[in-house]
């Protein structure tokens, strides 16, 4: 970079341009020298930066959450030997992806055991100590899925702001660069150099 900011001066020079120093002024400096378009980009580029870094920070935070209570709720899954235990455990671990996805599940093999249940009839006894029997595989995998991709859309909100931002925020910038006068682009690549 040094190169390119050495050579654009030198370039600046030859065709009897005024060189600007490189001490001079900072980025309100600049800015106060130009128009009212290029304060209007570098207000957009300054919200854009803002807004990133709010998500940049938030999900941070959620992810650190979401992994400290992932690992409990894992470590109470394993441990336990009922659906039940588990459910009584997942009001308290709102931000894992894991409860939202067994809450689904569970949800759906209870409301299965009790079409089954109901649709047996027989009050005999003995018909009630068998084990339930699960009516549809299929319907446990769609519920399961459904609620994964659920969780999945929770986790990934507002990243495609963030890589918008990432594509457009380039461009912007050149509009910027571009709608500076001549001489003041050429100061600023000095002051990065």
């Amino acid at each position: 970079m040094h190169t390119l900011g050495s050579l654009i001066l030198a370039l600046q020079v030859q065709e009897g341009a005024a060189p600007v120093s490189a001490t001079s002024g900072g980025v309100i400096d600049i800015l106060k020298g130009t128009g009212p378009l290029n304060q209007a980009v570098f207000a957009i580029l300054i919200l854009f930066s803002i807004v990133s870094w709010a998500i940049i920070l938030s999900k941070t935070f959620a992810f650190q959450k979401v992994k400290r209570q992932t690992g409990t709720f894992l470590d109470v899954f394993r441990r336990s030997q009922k659906f039940s235990e588990v459910q009584a455990v997942c009001p308290s671990l709102p931000s894992s992806p894991l409860v939202g996805v067994f809450q689904a599940g569970y949800a759906e093999l209870n409301a299965q055991f009790r079409l089954t249940g109901a649709s047996g009839g027989t009050p005999n006894p003995a018909a009630a100590a068998q084990r339930p029997i699960l009516k549809s595989l299929d319907a446990v995998d769609r519920a399961l899925i459904r609620a994964a991709t659920a969780e999945v859309n929770k986790l990934e909100r507002h990243l495609t702001f963030l890589a918008t931002t990432a594509s457009i925020t380039p461009f912007i910038g050149l509009l910027l660069a571009a709608a500076l006068p001549r001489w003041l682009c050429v100061g600023v690549l000095a002051v990065q150099v």
